[in-house]
């Protein structure tokens, strides 16, 4: 993440500390000094800085010449979960419905033009871990987040989705994919090397979605409508819980 600043009230010298947690990801676990400096956009002394900084409190860990994010990362992502009680309340839900379909069930937000995975079921084959940052663009998942949002919001979020892809994508199409999902309250995502997908909203206010992995490749039209109907049941039983009205 490139921190650009918009806001002289706010320390630029931790957001760009943050930017530094931000530039590791699963297909950079291990980054160098000059790798880090890259992908942040920092000069080289400003992203030494901050990564020597967080090496010191802890929240990253030094390999030979490489640094790695370090477990206490984990343990704040834990103070969110027990401070939102999603899991607690959401956990049997989830269980229910992935036992219905015989398939991982995820429970997922839209954040700052990304999905993430809030829960999920205790599933051997899941694809998805708990944090685990979803592509909006090919995901049943951001599909119906996506769709999910007025037309101006949409527009905002798009740009930003297609800022973070080095594909060239015609946000007018992705528009025009969007609009069924709108209509019909479900997104159906079928990827060549994953399984077929399938998302719907969970009513509230909030941006929440469940979905499922389907266990075939190319399921029937029947399947993916019994599919989306446990997937709905499941997320009305959801938007009930205390803990999800207030996320």
């Amino acid at each position: 993440m490139k921190y650009v600043d918009k806001d002289r009230a706010i320390s630029t010298s931790f957001a760009k500390g943050l930017a530094v947690l931000e530039a590791f990801d699963a297909r950079a676990p291990h980054l160098s000094m000059a790798e880090i400096a890259r992908r942040t956009g920092q000069d080289r002394a400003t992203a030494r800085r901050g990564t020597l900084t967080l090496e010191a409190l802890g929240y990253l860990e030094r390999k030979g010449r490489l640094f790695a994010l370090s477990p206490k990362l984990l343990a704040m992502s834990g103070r969110f979960l027990q401070a939102k009680q999603i899991l607690p309340h959401s956990q049997p839900i989830l269980e229910r419905c992935a036992n219905e379909l015989k398939c991982p069930v995820y429970l997922a937000t839209y954040w700052d033009a990304r999905v993430l995975i809030l829960a999920k079921s205790a599933s051997a084959h899941s694809r998805y871990e708990v944090g685990t940052i979803v592509d909006p663009l090919h995901s049943a998942l951001g599909h119906i987040l996506l769709a999910s949002h007025d037309q101006e919001s949409l527009d905002d979020g798009l740009s930003k989705c297609l800022e973070d892809t080095s594909i060239t994508i015609d946000k007018d199409a992705v528009i025009h994919q969007l609009d069924p999902v709108s209509d019909q309250g479900f997104a159906s995502v079928q990827a060549s090397d994953q399984p077929t997908s399938c998302a719907v909203p969970v009513s509230g206010e909030a941006m929440l979605a469940l979905s499922a992995d389907l266990t075939k490749a190319t399921p029937t039209s029947a399947e993916v409508e019994l599919t989306v109907q446990v997937l709905q049941n499941c997320a009305s039983a959801l938007a009930r819980l205390p803990s999800i009205r207030d996320f």
